[in-house]
């Protein structure tokens, strides 16, 4: 993604007199980065899962669409971010994710949710909120016009912090990746359960990251007040969840 939500949110709140120009230049950014996931990821899926079902590679090409895709959310995510615009983007975080699981729920009580309709699920209901989100950006900055300065500056900016990002995702999902070689899938699926538990807070740390970066490159008298008050919050919710996590530890027979 380029970075495309740091840096999109940090010089919208910085520079918001340039939004119009931003979301335009980073929705040509964006086209580019789409098209390029879609080709790597459509190369890589077969190589990567030679060794599953075919039905498994056939999946990973669906949800290829998707991590495309994702740089258009990132865009309008940093738009909205930039422009203070918190109580959208708040409301966003729940599209997919509740009618997602609400339609996982209906599929089930119909004997009709399988890993196919799971992962088209995904891919339509995402697409459609990444469709939401882009016209509440447009609504909000507007069109304007591509800037190739405000482009490399940007991204410049972006690329720096895509690092973390890269690395962040590699972590979670390797695990994941080689399993599947020596281990049973029932192992494999309790293993992706606990995990998911446990990331739950570091999921709701990164949010407070993502409002936490406009707001800071805003107010720049009381950075390091509004800094280090999210710091001592996260980590005090962190230690909550961790120790009612480990709490369950054990309660069902065999699991660890």
């Amino acid at each position: 993604t380029l970075g495309a939500l740091e840096a999109v949110s940090y010089w919208q709140a910085k520079h918001p007199e340039q939004g119009s120009d931003l979301l335009t230049t980073w929705m040509v950014i964006a086209c580019i980065g789409c098209l390029a996931t879609i080709m790597i990821t459509e190369l890589l899926v077969p190589v990567a899962l030679a060794a599953q079902h075919p039905n498994l590679v056939g999946f990973g090409r669906l949800l290829a669409l998707l991590s495309g895709f994702r740089v258009f959310s990132d865009v309008f995510d940093g738009a909205l971010l930039g422009d203070h615009d918190f109580r959208w983007f708040n409301w966003t975080l729940l599209i997919p994710g509740l009618p997602t699981l609400v339609t996982y729920i209906l599929f089930a009580f119909l004997h009709r949710l399988t890993v196919g309709s799971a992962v088209a699920i995904t891919v339509g209901l995402s697409l459609l909120g990444i469709i939401i989100q882009g016209l509440r950006a447009r609504r909000r900055l507007g069109w304007g016009r591509f800037s190739a300065a405000l482009a490399r500056t940007t991204t410049w900016y972006g690329l720096r912090g895509a690092g973390a990002t890269v690395g962040k995702q590699i972590g979670s999902r390797l695990d994941i990746t080689v399993m599947p070689a020596v281990l049973a899938p029932a192992a494999i699926g309790l293993y992706t359960v606990a995990t998911a538990a446990s990331s739950v807070f570091q999921s709701l740390a990164g949010t407070v990251g993502n409002v936490l970066l406009p707001v800071a490159a805003r107010r720049e008298h009381q950075q390091a007040r509004d800094v280090m008050g999210a710091t001592y919050m996260c980590l005090g919710g962190a230690v909550v969840l961790a120790v009612a996590l480990a709490d369950c530890r054990g309660q069902r027979p065999g699991l660890r």
